[in-house]
């Protein structure tokens, strides 16, 4: 990463979503349509997602059916997993409207990221516990 861009993570790590300059957008900036595949299930991938505009819906393939199983809004993050194992995708992440931005960062990035704020592995767990709750409700 350049030197401008360093400073750009830098100051995400601490601000979070508030701080995305044009720069980041840019960089790591990814524009989505309605119903665009973000992360196909079964895929491999180690890429971590913010969803900085829009929201994006969770399916995961049940039997021979597709059921949707959460919303994931602006300020949020999916892909997380990558970030403890190398498995493969679990659900399949779609943009819910058009012009769905989000942030799309490696595994490296990211971790460089929660080096420098680690409040980034506390909002990643708190997401996990909230994903589990709701899935159980929905047992």
């Amino acid at each position: 990463m350049d030197d401008f861009i360093n400073e750009e993570i830098y100051k995400f790590s601490y601000e979070g979503i508030n701080s995305v300059s044009n720069e980041l957008l840019k960089k790591y900036g990814k524009t989505y349509k309605k119903n665009q595949i973000i992360i196909r299930e079964d895929e491999k991938s180690d890429d971590i997602y913010l969803v900085y505009k829009g929201s994006c819906g969770v399916v995961k393939k049940v039997n021979k059916t597709y059921k949707k199983m959460n919303i994931i809004y602006s300020g949020e993050l999916f892909g997380e997993m990558a970030v403890f194992d190398e498995k493969i995708r679990s659900a399949t992440i779609v943009a819910r409207e058009d012009h769905t931005v989000c942030l799309q960062f490696s595994k490296n990035e990211f971790i460089e990221i929660y080096k420098i704020h680690p409040r980034w592995m506390d909002k990643i767990i708190q997401e996990i516990s909230l994903r589990i709750l709701k899935m159980i409700k929905k047992l």
